[in-house]
């Protein structure tokens, strides 16, 4: 589509210089297939006028093989059989010597669409056809079938076919799948199956295969677990080499994998090889329970790996698995490793000190000494602390040992013993005492201490089972107050405890406490019998009743379990009496064990709709699999599914978009449980989902990526939400054209879902900002809020941390910039958007921040009244009028409070007031507006923090304080301080250089640019952010850092992406870069990334970028609407080489590629990803060049550089790119292009900034100074 507008362009310019009609006819003809698809394909002819000049034209030739023209354009045309006739029209029938005219069709085809050989002009056959030669070439061939990625029900395989026979004009490939594999998508070729039969044949522009030449195609197939590779492959019929003569199975998974850490330096690995068919082992690692990674492949029959990349207190976990030509094997088992730091303190040896007194296991030597294991850990650090300080008594030996501790000591001993299960020291009581402290502790202390003492969830406090001597000594130091840290009152409870029931209440509840935990009944005075024993329950039996007694004998107790499963034993049926009653029965008796748990859990998500739970079955005793699910953000599991025992995966058909679930999956049997295998999978919102299926499937290729028609000229921002059916309902039936229905379900819904929330509305006429020729310059609006100044917005209100700005319809963008106002309204749309917020984020705030939107407790008029002013001053960041209160009031009694708080804050969230920024003012003397402070301190909070003003800047504006110039650049200042604001400012250079979100790079091909992660586009995000910040905030301040500075800001994954020495930390840091590969902003990555392809650089983005995004020289539109063909790759040339051809070309192209072809140059020691280069293809990269227009913008100005080196240097000094970043961030200021009303404000701005040396803070500060900023006129 491209070329037939660039040839549409280029017939014009011919017809211009075009001449008188010829009197010798000679001509040159270039036939080309531009598109090919299964039954049709798009033509182009291009032909060179050699003899004299033309006044009129016709074509002829015959189609070789039946093609049939369907409509034809720049010209008229007839078909008799397979003669085309083409007539020049009256526009076009001109034309001279040495000029050039050309036309297109699209045409019907079955069989090989060979090209025409005859092709005649006015009765002349043209030079530059090939003459047919009927012998059948010679077929010869060699393949790779390769298996790229695969998954549980897919995989991606790539074909290359070496041509080493003849040349071909038209190929076929043909093979059987050997396994009932289907393809469901295949690139760089049409293809059909029929059962296992595949046949795939060329497309327009790989049709000619020269000797040496290949054939390169992929495809995405489904499989139904072998996956093997085919052995039948053919070119043209013919059988290809490099295949297996047997179908080749995937290998068996290694097995037995130990790890043995050798002189705490490195891992070494070993495994069992349990395969004689692979071609080689993949080792895999991960990092702190981190996703797993490659970390190395070793040949087959190798059974053994050190890694010696080990870092100090680091957990490491391997696994293996065995890999050859049809795929991979499962995994072995995991193993794990980390390399101990000498230094390094564990909870063990600390527990050491501990050990004298209490064991390392935590329990009680002595009577008078506690237990500590299975203690609360909050309990343990409190306890530990006080001791630490003294506000504790206890022994010396206590106080000094706690001193010897630092608070992350303290932690650690309270995690190590907080794990350890309690264990009841082992102790004589006094029955009779203990019965009396049971009575006395029912009586005062059983509402904290719960029926026992033994559940500490109360008090953090465990009593029961404890020393009991040490239990008194406490309880009389709390009675007599020796220990601060205990709970208020507690010292006259227990006081009270005493004069109440005697002087020996305390020593009566010690007994008590100090009885073992499984003493569930003392009996009484007067009663010696047993009591009876529980059921055992489905699961578990419980233990027998006690059959202690005082006086008599005992009699049997009837304690045995009745559970399915297990019975604990039955209780003590032993008496104090004189004759001591019989044991008890024993529980029941199951010797079966709980399954073995389930192993390397995997999600894949497929299509962003459903999760493929895959895990491998490590038992043969299960009865089933027990499957739970969680959002990763909540605390509560809930049962999904019980699946059958033997399986292994189970599909998730029930999950939303834009969710993180966490997946816990056990084994069960009658027996039990096994141990928990976790997992998690992610979900892009269907927005984000929309958005990336909106590129992969071609639609803005045609329709533009804004959605505004492209060179189709078919817009899809006119759609509207109620015409959602009808979209979802076109994609599926009819897009995308070459493969209709390839996009539906998920696909089609999400990809509309995009086009609504990004398009819709931007198609339509908002009208042009009048031109005003006196100050101020800005009328008097308001300002929609933008999705990340709404996010911030609600999170500041509301006290929440919520993230929704992809739950929002994007801004329309002008200028790279998101917050355009006279582009940027309310649609029906957005305004569906934010009701939807403002209903769950009005619910969430009043579960979740009640006191942080309410300051008053008594639910009458009086606090419904104050909630609605203090709320309302900070939704509508202005006071509430009295009319307002009262209506929201007479609304709120509509129901209760709690919900009358809910629905005003629902309806705050979608009132005017809220979504936009006012910026009416007030009415002056003089007919202008002047902002009032209120609308002062909004703007100064959403310019410099994003977000609405604090409590200092309403007060200020409450005591009049934003009025004088100095009394906002203090403000400034003050915001300029807050952390959010090198965010905001990271959203404006963002803006500015990439016009984007800086957290929105480009996808590439991860085959050409492999290192080019996720991570590293973060790492890239960041830097540029952190970057303007540091020069602005930590460094010169200077414009001149910005393009001069000889170091990036970087972690490890980037570091490594730039081939740069690493940081010390783990964290961002300044890294030096002193070989001139890094000077600024115009070496950084997210700038070299943002303006290239995604497999390869690309000078004119990167030229033009230069032009207007770094010197604010506005290039024209391209008169061919900016489509060009672009030059063919070549693996022998560079891509400069490629790309001279506009830079030596006499048309009008000329005008823009003489100013950014030099600088686009410049940049090609970078690649499309970023990382630096002095080759490509073998040849020396020339970034040398001239640059034109620098400060002028006029082909006179002429500087020769030798690289992007100069050129940023060159940058660094020049005042036109100086105050062109002055005139980026007014824009982005201000939210509207600049007009000739604004001369002056802008002047004054730059001015003012050019004299502080065009320092950084300067221009952030400066905007705030002048007139215009609090200034606004009528509107037109």
């Amino acid at each position: 589509m491209r070329i037939r507008v660039w040839l549409a362009f280029f017939g014009l310019f011919l017809l211009f210089f075009g001449g008188r009609a010829h009197a010798a006819i000679a001509c040159h003809v270039d036939y080309t297939i531009s598109s090919q698809w299964n039954t049709g394909f798009t033509g182009q002819v291009l032909i060179q006028n050699q003899g004299d000049a033309l006044s009129g034209w016709q074509v002829t030739w015959d189609m070789p093989d039946q093609q049939r023209i369907t409509n034809l354009w720049r010209g008229s045309f007839s078909q008799t059989g397979d003669a085309i006739t083409v007539n020049s029209q009256s526009w076009n029938g001109s034309v001279n010597s040495n000029a050039a005219f050309n036309f297109g069709f699209n045409a019907s085809y079955s069989g090989a669409n060979n090209i025409p050989t005859n092709i005649k002009v006015n009765g002349v056959l043209c030079a530059g056809q090939s003459v047919p030669d009927d012998t059948p070439p010679e077929i010869s061939c060699n393949v790779e079938y390769h298996i790229r990625n695969q998954w549980n029900t897919g995989f991606t395989t790539d074909v290359t076919v070496n041509n080493t026979g003849d040349d071909l004009s038209g190929w076929e490939v043909t093979w059987n799948m050997p396994n009932s594999q289907t393809i469901s998508h295949l690139w760089n070729g049409s293809y059909t199956q029929s059962g296992s039969q595949i046949k795939v044949t060329n497309v327009g522009w790989n049709r000619d295969i020269a000797n040496g030449k290949q054939i390169v195609f992929g495809f995405n197939a489904s499989h139904t677990g072998i996956n093997p590779a085919p052995i039948d492959l053919a070119l043209n019929g013919v059988r290809c080499d490099g295949q297996a003569d047997e179908i080749i199975l995937p290998p068996n998974a290694p097995d037995t994998l130990i790890l043995n850490l050798i002189d705490n330096m490195s891992a070494q690995l070993n495994w069992q090889d349990e395969s004689d068919n692979e071609t080689g082992f993949i080792i895999q690692r991960r990092i702190d329970a981190g996703q797993w990674q490659n970390l190395a492949t070793v040949d087959s029959d190798v059974t053994t790996y050190a890694d010696d990349t080990l870092q100090i207190g680091i957990q490491y976990d391997y696994q293996v698995q065995a890999s050859n030509s049809t795929g991979d094997s499962a995994f072995s088992n995991i193993v794990s490793g980390k390399r101990q730091d000498r230094l390094d303190i564990r909870p063990p040896m600390l527990a050491n000190n501990c050990a004298s007194c209490h064991g390392t296991d935590g329990k009680a030597s002595g009577v008078g000494i506690p237990v500590i294991s299975g203690l609360d850990r909050d309990y343990f650090i409190r306890t530990m602390e006080a001791y630490k300080t003294g506000e504790r008594a206890g022994s010396g030996a206590m106080t000094r040992v706690a001193k010897g501790y630092t608070s992350e000591h303290i932690e650690l001993l309270a995690d190590y013993f907080s794990a350890l299960p309690f264990v009841a020291a082992e102790q004589e009581v006094d029955l009779t005492l203990a019965r009396r402290g049971r009575d006395i502790h029912q009586n005062r202390c059983i509402f904290c201490h719960s029926s026992q003492g033994e559940d500490d969830s109360l008090t953090g406090t465990r009593l029961a089972g404890q020393a009991l001597t040490y239990l008194y000594a406490t309880l009389e130091d709390y009675s007599a107050g020796h220990s601060s840290n205990i709970p208020n009152g507690m010292a006259a409870q227990l006081s009270g405890t005493k004069m109440t029931f005697g002087a020996d209440a305390l020593e009566a509840l010690a007994h008590y406490y100090a009885a073992s935990p499984d003493v569930n009944d003392l009996g009484s005075d007067d009663d010696g019998s047993g009591d009876n024993g529980t059921d055992g329950n489905d699961d578990s039996g419980d233990s027998g009743g006690d059959g202690s007694g005082n006086d008599g004998s005992g009699d049997d107790s009837d304690d045995s379990g009745n559970g399915d499963d297990s019975g604990d034993s039955g209780g003590d049926g032993s008496g104090d009496g004189d004759n001591g009653g019989d044991d008890s029965d024993s529980g029941g008796d199951n010797t079966a064990t709980a399954p073995t748990a389930p192993a390397n859990p995997v999600t894949t998500v497929i299509e962003n709709a459903s999760v493929q739970i895959s895990w491998v079955d490590n038992s043969d005793n299960e009865t089933g699999f027990r499957l739970q699910r969680k959002l990763v953000a909540d605390s509560d599991w809930s049962d999904l599914v019980e699946i059958p025992a033997g399986s292994d995966s189970y599909l998730d058909n029930s999950v939303q978009a834009d969710n993180d679930y966490a997946y816990r999956l056990v084994a069960f049997n009658d027996a039990g449980d096994s141990e928990e295998a976790t997992v998690l999978a992610s979900l892009l919102s269907s927005r984000h989902y929309g958005a990336l299926l909106y590129q992969q499937q071609g639609c803005a290729s045609c329709h533009g990526s804004d959605g505004s028609g492209g060179f189709i000229n078919v817009p899809l921002n006119q759609y509207t939400a109620d015409q959602v059916s009808s979209l979802i309902h076109s994609t599926e039936t009819t897009m995308p054209p070459a493969n209709p229905a390839a996009c539906n379900g998920n696909c089609a819904g999400s990809i509309a879902e995009y086009i609504l929330a990004t398009f819709a509305g931007s198609g339509e006429d908002n009208g042009n900002l009048a031109c005003a020729s006196e100050p101020p310059p800005a009328e008097r609006g308001l300002r929609l809020l933008t999705r990340q100044e709404y996010q911030h917005t609600v999170n500041d209100l509301l006290g929440l941390s919520v993230n929704i700005i992809h739950e929002l319809p994007e801004e329309n963008r002008v200028e790279g910039f998101d917050n355009n106002s006279a582009n940027n309204l309310i649609t029906s749309l957005r305004l569906e958007g934010f009701l939807n917020q403002a209903d769950n984020l009005a619910a969430q705030a009043v579960s979740q921040n009640w006191s942080g939107i309410v300051s008053c407790n008594t639910e009458d008029e009086t606090c419904a009244r104050q909630f609605i002013t203090e709320f309302g001053q900070r939704a509508y960041r202005r006071p509430l009028q009295p009319a307002e209160v009262d209506a929201l009031y007479s609304r709120f009694t509509a129901t209760g409070f709690a919900e009358g708080v809910e629905n005003t804050v629902m309806a705050m969230l979608v009132s005017p007031y809220f979504l936009y920024r006012s910026e009416l003012g007030e009415l002056q003397a003089d007919s202008t507006y002047q902002l009032t402070q209120y609308e002062i301190a909004t703007a100064l909070a959403y310019l410099f923090t994003g977000s609405m003003p604090d409590a200092t800047l309403l007060q200020a504006a409450d005591n009049g304080a934003l009025q004088t110039p100095a009394q906002r650049i203090a403000q400034a200042s003050r915001l300029l301080n807050d952390p959010r604001s090198r965010n905001q400012i990271g959203n404006f250079v963002g803006q500015w250089l990439l016009g984007a979100s800086p957290y929105a790079l480009p996808d590439k091909d991860l085959n050409v640019y492999p290192g080019y992660t996720d991570e590293v586009r973060e790492a890239l995000s960041q830097e540029l952010i952190s970057f303007f910040n540091h020069v602005t905030f930590d460094s010169t301040q200077t414009f001149r850092e910005l393009f001069t500075a000889n170091y990036v800001i970087a972690n490890k994954k980037l570091t490594a992406f730039y081939n740069l020495s690493d940081p010390v930390g783990n964290g961002y840091e300044i890294i030096p870069v002193n070989d001139g590969t890094r000077t600024g902003l115009l070496t950084l990555g997210a700038v070299l990334a943002q303006y290239a392809n995604s497999a390869e650089s690309h000078p004119f983005k990167r030229g033009a970028f230069f032009f207007e995004r770094v010197l604010c020289h506005e290039l024209p539109a391209p008169e061919n609407a900016g489509i060009v063909q672009p030059p063919t790759p070549d693996p022998d040339l560079t891509t400069r080489e490629r790309f001279t051809f506009h830079s030596e070309s006499d048309t009008d192209c000329f005008s823009c590629h003489q100013y950014l072809d030099g600088p686009g140059f410049s940049f090609e020691s970078y690649d499309g990803a970023g990382q630096f280069r002095q080759y490509e293809n073998g040849n020396l990269v020339d970034t040398s060049g001239i640059l034109r227009g620098l400060e002028t913008f006029t082909p006179d100005e002429q500087v020769q550089f030798t690289d992007l080196l100069q050129i940023s240097q060159l940058v660094s000094e020049s005042n036109t790119a100086a105050q062109c970043l002055a005139k980026q961030y007014y824009r982005y200021s201000t939210g509207r292009l600049e007009t000739s009303a604004d001369q002056c404000a802008l002047d004054s701005f730059i001015t003012d900034y050019a004299d502080n040396d065009y320092n950084l803070q300067t221009m952030l500060l400066g905007i705030v100074n002048s007139p215009a900023f609090t200034l606004r006129r009528a509107g037109q």
